[in-house]
């Protein structure tokens, strides 16, 4: 039987990472391991800083989407000057300071992603004003196939407020794949919540991704200010396409 000593090398760093965080926890474990994989270049935004690895070739094309803009597109311009085969797909709900940025870069869409189709009534505050605005959601899936047109997508950011926690399954590895779809890499920021079994998605999350074995974890922090969250980012090792536009084994 043969061996790809690839697959020998991740499968041995799995086994160490789940070790260290069971007995030390999840920063240690990912510090720990941090120097074996590839290292992700780290660009700050307006209030945070987001990691990406860059294509080995810049001569490469890829699929960069935001979903969740908050009116920065730092990072985007960055990949958009460095690796100009890039294509950008943004969404939000709030097209106010989103979609004349957004499209400075690529094609912008004015619903929030999610799990499911939803329209429900938010309310928005600005300028010392308040309005309800009719928020439509779309699911991942279906704004990947329909808008984005591409089922291998490089670079993932996600803003995950406190009504999608939903979102976090259908980012990991296995679900996407059984969708026809892989993501090379995925920066997540995950909005702080109270709610007890919205926490233990989150836990389920990090469990199934140690697990399953599809995403190898760089990098998690959890941020105070402005608003508590948690971000994290990882990159998919297992997908060989992936791995050739991405990881130096």
């Amino acid at each position: 039987m043969r061996v790809d000593i690839r697959d020998l090398v991740l499968g041995t760093m799995t086994i160490v990472f789940i070790i260290l965080t069971f007995n030390h926890g999840l920063q240690t474990a990912i510090k720990e391991c941090y120097m074996f994989g590839a290292i992700p270049v780290s660009v700050a935004n307006k209030v945070e800083i987001r990691k990406a690895l860059p294509l080995k070739s810049k001569r490469d094309d890829c699929i960069f989407v935001t979903l969740g803009i908050n009116q920065d597109i730092r990072l985007e311009e960055v990949v958009k000057v460095t690796q100009p085969n890039c294509k950008f797909f943004g969404a939000d709900p709030i097209a106010e300071g989103n979609k004349k940025r957004y499209k400075k870069v690529g094609k912008f869409f004015n619903y929030a992603v999610s799990s499911t189709y939803l329209i429900k009534p938010l309310m928005f505050s600005h300028g010392g004003f308040s309005e309800v605005k009719q928020i439509k959601r779309k699911p991942l899936y279906d704004f990947l196939r329909l808008d984005v047109k591409e089922t291998l997508i490089d670079y993932m950011f996600v803003d995950i407020d406190e009504t999608e926690y939903d979102l976090l399954e259908m980012l990991q590895a296995n679900m996407a794949h059984s969708n026809g779809f892989a993501f090379c890499q995925i920066g997540l920021k995950l909005h702080n919540t109270v709610d007890i079994k919205k926490q233990k998605k989150f836990y389920d999350f990090v469990v199934r991704l140690i697990r399953e074995s599809g995403y190898t974890l760089v990098f998690d922090d959890q941020v105070a200010e402005p608003g508590f969250y948690h971000r994290l980012f990882f990159y998919n090792h297992r997908d060989t396409q992936c791995r050739k536009k991405f990881l130096p084994l």
